[in-house]
């Protein structure tokens, strides 16, 4: 595992503590990837992860350009026109059991994670809401 993905599946797991439902990760649509999209409470969210070991070249959100947002924001729209059909999404369930939930509201997130070089254990994970 390199040390991004590690970094994204922390996020994933802080998501679900945190009571959000994981739909999809790394989706790639409309030209970009989304790294997390989660849905929590009607609000569909689109998680971009940036992961470092430390902030001495500046925070992770940092590295989050307008090329990239852009890129971002093309990406979620394909999601919604792909998956979100009349503003439901599909949760996947066990057993193979899958449901509809409808989402009234979309924000677009940045989970900045610190891990530890050597293990790629976490130590910090800031989340950002509509980061942009």
């Amino acid at each position: 595992m390199t040390f991004g993905r590690a970094g994204e599946k922390a996020a994933c797991e802080y998501l679900r503590q945190n009571g959000y439902k994981i739909l999809a990760s790394n989706y790639i649509a409309g030209g970009g990837e989304l790294d997390i999209v989660a849905l929590k409470k009607g609000v569909l969210v689109f998680a971009e992860v940036k992961t470092r070991s430390s902030d001495c070249f500046g925070t992770p959100a940092e590295a989050v350009g307008e090329k990239k947002i852009a890129c971002l924001r093309s990406a979620a729209a394909a999601f919604i026109f792909e998956q979100g059909k009349n503003n439901k999404v599909t949760i996947f369930l066990p057993f193979r059991l899958r449901i509809k939930k409808r989402f009234c509201q979309t924000r677009n997130d940045i989970i900045e994670v610190y891990m530890r070089k050597n293990d790629f254990s976490p130590y910090k994970i800031n989340r950002i809401k509509d980061a942009f």
